[in-house]
């Protein structure tokens, strides 16, 4: 298919993402305020001046269509470069994923180190997690007392006990 300058549209920039639909019904009925991108590739530069411009605190990375570290950590150098004082914290089927399959701790850290981000949340569901990272961050508490997260601390990241989540998608229809 062609898009209106006559070139051939990203799919996926046409499709809005149901994470990020669910996510932010999920934020906004918790009274936070969230903006975001459909895609990173096909929104770039839309990306870097909201980084750029606006106070954003916390950018959260969905990992529902990755499957390797590489796409998710050149999307955190991005936004580092963007801006250096936003948190970031990346969550979802990827992450889950390593922590089942890696198993090591050791190995956990290598991933994580080269990806880069400030938190990872270790969910199968996780906005309850991401609302509680909000409120710690905002009301400057300790990461250590949350569960379900591996946070930076110091060369490496820090490990919190997991607990599940039971969020049900009935009570937070987009």
């Amino acid at each position: 298919a062609h898009d209106e300058r006559g070139g051939f549209f990203d799919y996926w920039g046409v499709v809005m993402s149901l994470a990020i639909a669910y996510l932010g019904t999920y934020l906004k009925r918790r009274d936070y305020h969230f903006d975001y991108i459909n895609t990173y590739q096909g929104q770039k530069e839309e990306l870097a001046k909201k980084l750029e411009q606006e106070n954003i605190q916390l950018v959260a990375i969905t990992t529902t269509y990755y499957i390797s570290l590489f796409p998710i950590a050149e999307i955190v150098k991005f936004v580092r470069k963007h801006n250096q004082t936003a948190k970031i914290v990346v969550g979802g089927p990827f992450v889950a994923n390593q922590v089942f399959t890696l198993n090591s701790m050791d190995a956990l850290q290598t991933v994580f180190g080269m990806i880069g981000a400030d938190i990872y949340v270790n969910s199968t569901q996780g906005e309850t997690t991401l609302v509680k990272i909000i409120e710690a961050l905002k009301n400057n508490r300790p990461l250590e007392k949350l569960n379900n997260i591996y946070y930076q601390n110091g060369s490496g990241y820090t490990v919190t006990p997991l607990e599940t989540e039971n969020n049900r998608l009935s009570e937070n229809l987009v």
